[in-house]
């Protein structure tokens, strides 16, 4: 399934090589589709397909790659939070019925 995500993620710094080497890594990935650095920020920009890879692999990658994320608070909590919910689309996905709420009749209908 292809669920197109962009992402924005703050950075403390990055040599242009860093972000050249990092975009020819992750070139190779087929759920990345585009990944653009904006220099007043810093921050990257990145388009990828969530049913391939996550943000948490992708933020992951960066880390490996020897780049530095902003470590506020804010930051931080900002990427905990979509962590999370790119997990529950994830799940949500891979459910083979629709969640509970949107089936009334399956709530009516118990008995027990």
């Amino acid at each position: 399934m292809e669920i197109i995500k962009k992402a924005s993620i703050n950075i403390a710094e990055m040599e242009p090589s860093q972000f050249l080497k990092l975009e020819k890594d992750l070139s190779d990935d087929p759920g990345i589709n585009e990944l653009t650095m904006d220099e007043k920020g810093p921050h990257l920009q990145i388009t990828y397909n969530l049913g391939k890879i996550t943000l948490k692999e992708i933020v992951d990658r960066i880390e490996n790659s020897g780049i530095h994320l902003r470590r506020s608070l804010w930051n931080r909590w900002k990427r905990s939070w979509q962590y999370y919910m790119e997990q529950n689309e994830r799940e949500n996905l891979n459910t083979p019925t629709a969640p509970c709420c949107s089936n009334p009749d399956n709530i009516l209908h118990k008995t027990g």
